[in-house]
């Protein structure tokens, strides 16, 4: 148990510090992100895509302890096209579709260093054999070893809801619609022999 809250952790501190990592690129002007402001619901990731920028919205929680000062420098530090401080504290992001398409890689690379330490690291999960996932990350695959696995091992699903939720949610997947799928599959046979969804937390 104390395992799988630790790498929850992890991936929740990587989800905030990861939310504005990206590369440069050239597109569209200024003008083009400053137009108005955007206002969310506090929690959800809005992401709206231009003809050749992207804006994403982040929500006020994300900058609880950040200054705009800070906030700005990190932007331009990256090579953002425009940041929009709104009125409800959330922040409007404005960046190449190059750039966002960094972020997303990034993010991937980054999903997967956790994954290998679920498989390879000091406190691997022993009866998990490969982990993989879909091209959304709205689904993804645990081979096993069926004769070391047991239901506990399902208690890692909360890592998998997180990265890949939160991957969707910057791909500009709406709240409603954004869930993830975790199949526990024996290596040898292939038969599933647990399926959790996020969609169904809270039943």
């Amino acid at each position: 148990m104390k395992r799988i809250f630790c790498m929850a952790l992890i991936v929740c501190l990587m989800l905030t510090m990861t939310a504005c990592s990206s590369g440069n690129g050239e597109g569209a002007s200024d003008d083009q992100a400053s137009a108005g402001s955007t206002e969310t619901d506090g929690g959800a990731i809005e992401v709206d895509e231009n003809l050749l920028t992207v804006d994403v919205t982040l929500p006020a929680s994300y900058f609880e302890d950040t200054s705009e000062e800070d906030v700005r420098a990190g932007a331009e530090e990256k090579g953002f096209k425009n940041v929009v401080f709104n009125a409800d504290g959330s922040v409007t992001y404005t960046m190449t579709k190059a750039q966002h398409r960094e972020v997303l890689e990034s993010y991937k690379a980054t999903v997967d260093t956790s994954l290998d330490d679920m498989l390879n690291g000091e406190e691997a999960i022993e009866s998990f054999q490969k982990i993989s996932y879909n091209e959304d990350m709205s689904e993804f695959t645990v081979q096993v070893d069926p004769t070391k696995y047991s239901e506990w091992d399902t208690l890692s699903v909360i890592v998998f809801y997180f990265s890949g939720m939160y991957y969707q949610a910057f791909n500009g997947v709406s709240p409603e619609d954004n869930h993830v799928v975790v199949n526990f599959v024996d290596m040898n046979t292939g038969e599933v022999l647990d399926t959790a969804d996020s969609a169904n937390l809270g039943e």
